[in-house]
């Protein structure tokens, strides 16, 4: 409070002497710092701190009196942030502070905090496989070959065209996958051939061309295909000669029709047989090869021998006669 006292000088006079008297509380305050884990231990008047928490200390103000200070020390760990991502083969990433990352690996770089501490962020960046798949197709050399609108042609030589396409994909990382298209020029060929018959193999197949009976020698052009469908040209020497069937009997031939026939269907040997020439007569059929396929006697004239042929090829057929000559005759069956 204010004490007032009135004093006489040395001189006689009167004097007044006012007393501001003033008592001061203890005082308390609170301070809150910030520091990274790196800056412990942390110093503050006098007190040497290993941790975050409330410090409180006793300190002397400008009147001397006791003074409480607490410090709220705050203590910021370093943080490890991580990222993965995937691009796609041939892509590139940029963010998280990188920049036009295109090959896979990890990547890292410091940072600092809003509390300024050193932390680290680093990004895994994974590459996509290429989906890539390959199909193939062929055309004969020569013809035209459309892959479709969605296909570019690449390349071309004398053996092949190579087409590619790309397909958006939901796949991982939402990549596209990429066709490549492979047409292979299937050749055609010109050839030339010779081929000695006898008249009696006649009417003679050779690829899709049959020569019927009468046909003569002579240089023969036939387009033909290959396996693969392509068309061919065969120059053909075509000899026809005697029987050339020898071990089937050389006596005498006789024509079978119809001439090529379906296999099992009626094909009917045309000669003029005697009754003595039917007595006893034996009939034969063998494949190409020479394996016996039926043998018997027949009772009907004109005698069948389609139902004997069992199965697509050649087949030769041999009458021996009652009178002891040998006949023979050609059937194709398809």
């Amino acid at each position: 409070g204010v004490y007032y006292d009135s004093l006489r000088s040395v001189a006689g006079c009167d004097s007044i002497y006012v007393l501001d008297f003033l008592v001061a509380s203890v005082e308390t305050s609170e301070e809150t710092v910030d520091i990274c884990e790196a800056d412990l231990p942390y110093e503050w008047n006098g007190l040497t701190l290993n941790e975050a928490g409330e410090y409180p200390v006793t300190l002397e103000n400008m009147y001397g009196c006791d003074s409480i200070v607490t410090l709220n020390l705050r203590v910021h760990q370093p943080y490890d942030l991580r990222e993965e991502v995937t691009i796609c083969n041939g892509g590139s990433f940029s963010g998280f502070g990188f920049d036009n990352i295109t090959a896979a690996g990890t990547y890292t770089h410091e940072e600092v905090s809003a509390w300024g501490c050193d932390s680290t962020f680093t990004l895994v960046v994974t590459v996509a496989a290429e989906l890539a798949t390959t199909v193939r197709d062929t055309i004969c050399a020569g013809d035209a070959y459309d892959p479709g609108s969605d296909y570019t042609q690449l390349t071309e030589t004398a053996t092949e065209i190579l087409y590619q396409k790309t397909i958006p994909s939901q796949a991982v990382a939402d990549c596209d996958s990429t066709v490549t298209l492979v047409v292979t020029k299937l050749p055609s060929y010109e050839v030339d051939d010779a081929v000695n018959i006898s008249e009696a193999e006649l009417p003679y197949q050779y690829a899709d061309t049959t020569f019927d009976i009468g046909t003569v020698s002579g240089e023969y052009t036939i387009a033909s295909h290959t396996v693969a469908g392509c068309d061919s040209i065969v120059h053909l020497t075509l000899t026809v000669g005697g029987s050339g069937i020898g071990m089937l009997g050389d006596d005498g031939y006789f024509n079978i029709t119809p001439n090529p026939v379906h296999v099992q269907a009626p094909a009917y040997i045309h000669y003029d047989f005697t009754e003595a020439e039917k007595d006893g007569m034996l009939v034969e059929v063998f494949t190409g090869t020479g394996s016996k396929v039926q043998g018997f006697a027949p009772e009907v004239f004109p005698i069948n021998v389609g139902k004997y042929l069992f199965a697509p090829g050649v087949y030769m057929v041999r009458v021996t006669t009652g009178t002891g000559e040998v006949l023979v005759g050609r059937i194709i069956a398809r």
